[in-house]
C-alpha cells in the first residue's frame, strides 16, 4: 500500500485557507456610495399651511372637571361578597387532595370538579361535612361530582 504524500496534503489545504480568507475578506462587486436612488425623497420648497384646528393657542388648554363618570360604586351584599370571596379561596388552593377525595378547577365551566374515591358514599358524606365546615357559602351546585 502506497504512503500518502504529506506535502501534498498540506499544500491542498494551504490553498484552500487561503481562497476561504479570500472569499471572506475581498469585497467582489459594484460599490455604490453615496449614490441617490430614484425614489429617495427629495427636500420641496412648498410651503405647507398647518390646518386650522392646529394653531396655537394662548395660555394652557383647560379641561372642565366632570362631576360623573357614569359609574356608581355599590355595595355588594354580604353574602354574595362571602360566596366570591370562598370560590377564590378554594379555587387558589385547587388541586386539593385529602385522599378521600379531589376537588381541581376547571376555568371554562367556572365550576369545581369533585372526584370521590372509593367508597363513594361514606367520602361523599365526608366532602359533605368538609364542605360545610370550610366553604359553607359556596353553593353545591358549583361542584361537578365524577
Amino acid at each position: 500500500m502506497p504512503q500518502p504524500n504529506i506535502k501534498v496534503y498540506l499544500l491542498v489545504s494551504g490553498l484552500l485557507i487561503v481562497l476561504f480568507l479570500v472569499v471572506t475578506f475581498v469585497p467582489f462587486g459594484k460599490k455604490t456610495i453615496n449614490k441617490v436612488n430614484k425614489y429617495s425623497p427629495i427636500p420641496t420648497t412648498v410651503e405647507v399651511n398647518p390646518p386650522p384646528y392646529l394653531e396655537p393657542t394662548i395660555g394652557a388648554p383647560y379641561i372642565e372637571p366632570v362631576e360623573f363618570t357614569g359609574v356608581k360604586d355599590i355595595e355588594l351584599p354580604p353574602e354574595v361578597l362571602e360566596r366570591s370571596t370562598q370560590k377564590r379561596d378554594l379555587r387558589i388552593t385547587t388541586p386539593f387532595d385529602t385522599g378521600l377525595f379531589r376537588i381541581d378547577f376547571d376555568y371554562s365551566e367556572d365550576k369545581f370538579l369533585v372526584s370521590i374515591n372509593e367508597p363513594r358514599k361514606d367520602n361523599l358524606k365526608q366532602f359533605e361535612d368538609w364542605k360545610r365546615n370550610n366553604y359553607p357559602a359556596i353553593p353545591i351546585n358549583q361542584f361537578i361530582f365524577n
